[in-house]
């Protein structure tokens, strides 16, 4: 448990080497320099909220990929995965890490950059310290001492060397560890990478405390402490470092001052891997009294805060095996009582079988009893031992289930996320291109007004007419995606009350029969049957009439398509049919139209998943629909055979009074 403040700070000082001291080159001439800041900000923002919103800065560091990749920015995309890995690393996710850095040295192999290398290998190194794989985390510190001392990376290879000095460190080696932290501390006082000096005074500190030479450790906690006041993440490692010292020498109002302070600025700050350190340790503080309420008190807080953010299992393995020594040794205490008080058992008998030969038989049917209990104990043990691997299985299925369900959440926001873009590009890249060509007419009639040719002045006012119409239209259409992006967010003013969906059905069919009239020639036959004994149900009139219209307007759109085809004797349908069934609602709807492909039938329902033609839908509508069922307990059901028929089945609850 000791290791993860210096993980944690070593992981920090490694960001430092790169997003704090590192420019994007600009190897693409042809990218503008508004596209660069956009792409700087994204990276910063995934930068900034790296320790403290993970989901927000995963989301900004995808962003930025795809726009470096858009508009062919090397630099700024390796750079991008550079930074998004780091988010990984602080989630725990060392393999979805180490693809992002490998990813983000192959581009910069590429672009031969030396300063990116560097940076790259420096972070691989401190990455496999991470994992206890020193001799890789050499191999990698080494790779970048090559690249940054011949180009005089200072604050980069200042930083190698004091990781070179933490990995002998964990080895143990303490002239070796001292060796290379003196080096990084003169390189970073003969370069000014004032920065790096809490660490060095951290590190130093550290070493000391193991060698139990406490007042020169002492003294080096406290100069981190006051060299990193405007670095908090140092400043809880220093001030556990001095909990640690005071500790050992007995101060313990001092040591629990310094580890209440630690667990204060990590809990203000956001940082749970320094709050579990600074919980256990004053877990393991309370014990060492003899305090077992207080020290359960923040074992359980140290627990709670590793199950929901890090599944940090061997947190949870050392507290289990803290306690289950305490009650082994409970056991055995009470094993070597029981021993003694059966051999003052025997001596008794023995005294008694020379008086009474009765006591013979006594004796064994005692000696029995105790056999079968001994036999119930065992079992019963067995039975515990069994319980407790359940249970842990259990919390170790919780939370891998937790985990899936964050990747899927984050999977699904960067699908609707890019749905957006996309969506809205079409009409701006249209309104732009539209524009652009109404300022090019309107300098050509200016032309031909000073030349005195009205006919072409005609002709040219014609043409910006047409396309202030388009630009108009593709106006209206991203007002309609925004306005469906605004309904599929949140539905804010709807009520729910009873509602007599027949009457909502009539109403949604002359608002089709209405539309139909209007924009088709072509005869669509509307059979409703509706269930008059049905009762009310607790929805909102609104939503429901948006999910309705919704599935008629899809039926509709298919029924026109398949008329366009020119089948003989081919007859558009459109049934509605409401019944009760299995204590539910049912509403079909059912078409004749041109029917859903298998292969794309279970897509339907995600967001901006569309099969019309561009301009004619936002692809929300059956998202939106999905989740009003949803909202208000019911179920969609969509069956469908290609080029034949589509029915929908609306399923909802009745009220519990029918």
């Amino acid at each position: 448990m000791k290791r993860f403040p210096i993980y944690l700070a070593l992981f920090y000082l490694g960001m430092v080497a790169c997003s704090g001291n590192y420019r994007l080159s600009r190897n693409n001439a042809s990218i503008s320099k508004d596209s660069i800041l956009s792409i700087i900000n994204l990276i910063s923002l995934c930068d900034d909220y790296s320790f403290y919103k993970p989901d927000s800065a995963l989301i900004f560091g995808y962003q930025a990929i795809q726009s470096s990749k858009k508009n062919n920015y090397k630099s700024g995309e390796g750079f991008s995965k550079y930074i998004l890995g780091k988010v990984y690393l602080n989630l725990g996710n060392y393999s979805k890490s180490l693809e992002l850095y490998n990813n983000a040295l192959k581009i910069y192999d590429g672009l031969k950059d030396g300063k990116g290398q560097s940076s790259v290998y420096l972070l691989l190194g401190n990455l496999f310290f991470l994992q206890n794989d020193f001799k890789q985390a050499f191999y990698y510190l080494n790779k970048s001492e090559e690249f940054s001392k011949p180009l005089k990376i200072y604050n980069v290879l200042a930083r190698v060397y004091l990781s070179k000095g933490q990995v002998f460190e964990k080895l143990n080696r303490w002239d070796s560890a001292l060796f290379w932290i003196q080096k990084s501390n003169d390189l970073a006082n003969t370069n000014q990478v004032f920065t790096l000096h809490p660490r060095i005074y951290l590190e130093k500190g550290n070493i000391l405390y193991k060698q139990k030479k406490y007042n020169q450790a002492l003294h080096f906690y406290r100069l981190s402490v006051d060299s990193s006041i405007k670095s908090d993440l140092i400043f809880c490692a220093g001030y556990l470092g001095l909990a640690k010292v005071y500790l050992d020498l007995g101060k313990g109002d001092s040591s629990l001052f310094y580890s209440n302070g630690a667990l204060e600025i990590a809990q203000r700050n956001h940082q749970p891997i320094n709050f579990i350190d600074a919980s256990v340790f004053l877990k393991g503080f309370y014990k060492k009294l003899g305090k077992y309420d207080s020290a359960y008190k923040y074992q359980e807080i140290a627990h709670s805060a590793s199950d929901s953010l890090f599944s940090r299992e061997k947190i949870n393995r050392f507290f289990s095996q803290d306690f289950e020594e305490k009650i082994r040794n409970q056991e055995s205490r009470a094993q070597e009582e029981k021993a003694q008080s059966l051999v003052r058992f025997y001596i008794t008998l023995s005294g008694l079988l020379m008086v009474f030969l009765i006591s013979v038989i006594l004796f064994w049917n005692n000696l029995e009893k105790q056999k079968v209990n001994a036999r119930l104990l065992a079992q019963k043990n067995e039975i515990d031992e069994q319980r407790i691997k359940i249970v842990d299985a259990f919390e170790n299925l919780k939370s891998t289930q937790n985990q899936l369900v964050q990747a899927e959440k984050m999977a699904s926001l960067g699908e609707l996320t890019m749905g957006i873009a996309h969506e809205i590009q079409n009409p701006l890249n249209f309104i732009n291109n539209f524009s652009q060509v109404n300022q090019e007419l309107a300098e050509e009639m200016e032309l031909e007004l000073d030349s005195g040719n009205l006919a072409n002045v005609r002709s040219l006012t014609g043409e910006i007419i047409e396309n202030n119409q388009r630009i108009s239209f593709h106006g209206n259409r991203a007002g309609d995606i925004i306005k469906s992006m605004l309904q599929y967010s949140g539905r804010n003013n709807t009520k729910a009350e009873p509602t007599n969906m027949n009457i909502l059905i009539r109403e949604c069919l002359e608002s089709l029969e209405s539309k139909i009239k209007l924009s088709s020639e072509k005869l669509i036959d509307i059979i409703p049957d509706l269930d008059e004994t049905i009762p009310e149900i607790i929805v909102s009139r609104q939503d429901m009439g948006s999910v309705l219209l919704n599935i008629l307007n899809n039926s509709l759109f298919a029924l026109g398509e398949k008329q366009k085809k020119g089948i003989q004797h081919y007859n558009a349908q459109i049934h509605i049919k409401t019944r009760i069934a299995n204590q539910k609602l049912s509403i079909l709807i059912r078409d004749n139209g041109t029917g859903i492909p298998d292969k794309i039938l279970n897509k339907i329902f995600q967001p901006f998943f569309t099969t019309k033609p561009t301009g004619q839908g936002t692809g929300l509508g059956l998202s939106l629909s999905y989740d009003i069922a949803k909202a208000y307990g019911g179920e969609i059901e969509v069956q469908s055979l290609e080029g034949e028929w589509t029915e929908f089945v609306l399923w909802f609850p009745l009220p519990k009074n029918t």
